[in-house]
């Protein structure tokens, strides 16, 4: 038989469980609604819409998602796909960052870019994007989500972990523990307000081992601080673009 302090517990557990739920269900319909699939024939890879003006639409991806010189299609969380270009303006080519343009009738929700000097250790993220492959239960094979269209959407949280006391090369600083997996480069993260402080765009565990960090001075981390970065995900903070929307709060 359940005692009135076991009872007690169980209503306060649920009472205090009830917010983040509704945070987050609120989260991951914001974050289905800005967070766009990138096409290509070389593959595929997610992006944030950061903008728009008039009938045409601004996405922030990854520059290793849209390279130059390929026509990309977007998907927008209507289902829709859209023929897409590079947009050039005053990114960084140091930046792995790139953006890319959609025309549209329809109305699609646009991202508010947040301050990501203002994250401190162990805030709440949330990283939103389209992962390339589905694990079955049984791992026994691999499934291309390629034409799963918005079904290989995927939302991940996870804390920040650490600022980076430089930038890596490419403008990476933000290593979080949130689940990232191969195609959710260029995919947001958010922060729980549902503001972009960052860019998806790193896995943790690199195949490249120790090599694949680098400050941007050309130094490297010492031996101990690499095996602390290598377990997180890495991300581009919104300080590196946000100057470059009018939508940055």
């Amino acid at each position: 038989m359940i005692n009135r302090r076991t009872l007690i517990a169980i209503a306060i557990g649920i009472a205090l469980s009830a917010p983040v739920q509704a945070r987050e269900s609120s989260i991951e319909q914001l974050a289905k609604q800005v967070t766009v699939r990138v096409l290509s024939e070389s593959g595929s890879g997610s992006g944030v819409i950061v903008d728009r003006y008039n009938s045409t639409y601004v996405v922030l991806t990854n520059q290793h998602v849209a390279p130059e010189a390929i026509a990309y299609t977007v998907l927008t969380s209507d289902g829709d796909r859209h023929p897409a270009t590079l947009r050039k303006i005053a990114l960084s080519n140091s930046l792995d960052l790139a953006l890319i343009e959609f025309e549209s009738q329809q109305d699609y929700q646009t991202v508010k870019i947040g301050r990501s000097e203002t994250l401190k250790t162990g805030d709440l993220l949330y990283s939103a994007g389209f992962p390339n492959y589905h694990f079955p239960r049984d791992r026994s094979y691999l499934e291309s989500t390629y034409n799963w269209d918005m079904k290989a959407f995927l939302l991940t949280s996870g804390t920040l972990q650490m600022q980076a006391p430089k930038p890596l090369l490419q403008g990476y600083s933000l290593g979080y523990t949130n689940t990232v997996r191969d195609g959710m480069s260029g995919g947001p993260i958010l922060d729980r307000q549902g503001r972009l402080v960052g860019i998806n765009g790193r896995l943790s565990y690199p195949v490249q081992g120790d090599r694949a960090f680098l400050f941007e001075d050309g130094t490297q981390p010492s031996k101990s601080l690499i095996q602390q970065m290598k377990p997180l995900s890495w991300g581009i903070p919104a300080s590196q673009f946000q100057s470059l929307f009018a939508n940055a709060h």
